[in-house]
């Protein structure tokens, strides 16, 4: 087995239910990445790091006599933001033991595509000198993925060059061209307005400030759509 440090797949969630189970969309990106992952450690190819990425997630249930009641709100802390059942966990947790630990990794922050790409660069990309990523996901949602992680690489400047992996299971094309053609209906205009506001973007503080807006606020620790955010300090290092 060789480890390729300078590699890493990056599975983008697709949401979680409100018992921390993940959607169909996240579980299938998962599995996704799992059987490839397989192959690869059993026929010795060469590892890239796994990033299974999103913060979009609910707190852990609480069990009382054998019954279930999920805890409601969103976390008011980073300590609180640790107990949620996260697309990214959501995804590990089906992901394949065989794969050394130290190259699993979570991105648990981001709220949207967008703030995938920011965290990714920021967290991954820049501290590991990562010079390739791949991104996983389905099919119709890879233009809009690839669009926020260009134009993230355009502002933060890291050296890093982007694919996307072409797994037929995640080809609602070919499997299911009825969600297939559902999906592009609603990318139309998701890509539309994302990419006006990316294209608004003249320079690194102009993107910063979309990335900060309606997200984490990680001046005060908690999520608030509403709170300006002042200051931005580090969000607590990736386990």
């Amino acid at each position: 087995m060789v480890v390729q440090s300078n590699t890493a797949y990056v599975i983008l969630g697709g949401g979680v239910h409100p018992l921390g189970s993940p959607k169909r969309l996240t579980q299938e990106r998962a599995h996704a990445i799992n059987t490839l992952a397989e192959e690869m450690f059993l026929h010795g190819e060469t590892l890239p790091y796994f990033i299974f990425c999103g913060g979009k997630g609910y707190r852990n249930p609480v069990a009382i006599r054998g019954v279930v009641y999920p805890i409601d709100g969103k976390p008011e802390s980073w300590e609180e933001y640790e107990q949620v059942v996260t697309e990214a966990r959501a995804m590990e947790e089906l992901f394949n033991n065989s794969i050394p630990p130290g190259l699993v990794l979570r991105e648990e922050y981001s709220q949207s595509t967008i703030q995938n790409a920011f965290f990714i660069f920021t967290l991954f990309a820049t501290p590991l000198s990562l010079e390739r990523l791949v991104l996983v996901t389905h099919d119709w949602h890879r233009e809009r993925a690839l669009l926020c992680f260009e134009k993230a690489r355009q502002f933060l400047l890291p050296p890093v060059a982007l694919d996307v992996l072409d797994l037929e299971i995640l080809n609602d094309a070919k499997v299911q061209p009825e969600r297939y053609a559902a999906q592009m209906e609603s990318e139309k205009e998701k890509i539309g307005r994302i990419g006006t506001a990316l294209n608004a973007c003249k320079c690194t503080t102009d993107y910063l400030s979309l990335i900060y807006s309606g997200s984490w606020d990680l001046s005060l620790g908690r999520f608030d759509r509403k709170a300006p955010v002042t200051y931005k300090p580090d969000p607590p290092n990736h386990k």
